[in-house]
């Protein structure tokens, strides 16, 4: 079972990636940001790069991710995150559209867990104990 740590963390209105935040960045940057953020601690939450924050999320390890809506993401890093789109490198935006989503917060958004399995960002949901979305349309936990 997948324990996060307790995030209430409130987001200005804008366009942000969701998906695994390695995906947003070149490999330079993503090694200057890992180094920057966490020397130690392997997964802080907020991050900071080129004068701007993002969220990083410890989801316990790699591989296939799924919303509530079905979209999958897949997971590198061993993070979920959600990244502005000022920040992100524009030659890896076709990684992001292929490994996680876009979204739009038209005013701030709460990002947080719920209980310790859950993860929100806005109205994306993760649930990361494990689902899958059933023949009628409705999401089971596994």
């Amino acid at each position: 079972m997948i324990k996060i740590e307790a995030i209430h963390v409130n987001v200005p209105a804008g366009e942000y990636y969701i998906g695994d935040p390695s995906f947003a960045f070149s490999y330079k940057d993503w090694d200057k940001i890992c180094k920057i953020n966490h020397p130690k601690a392997r997964h802080n939450i907020v991050y900071e790069f080129k004068d701007s924050h993002f969220l990083n999320i410890s989801v316990g390890g790699d591989g296939g991710f799924l919303d509530t809506t079905g979209k999958e993401y897949t997971v590198e890093s061993g993070s979920l995150g959600l990244v502005p789109i000022e920040i992100v490198d524009p030659e890896m935006l076709n990684d992001c559209k292929s490994f996680g989503r876009f979204i739009t917060f038209s005013e701030q958004t709460l990002c947080k867990s719920v209980e310790t399995e859950l993860l929100m960002f806005g109205e994306i949901l993760f649930i990361l104990g494990g689902g899958y979305i059933d023949d009628y349309g409705f999401w089971e936990i596994y």
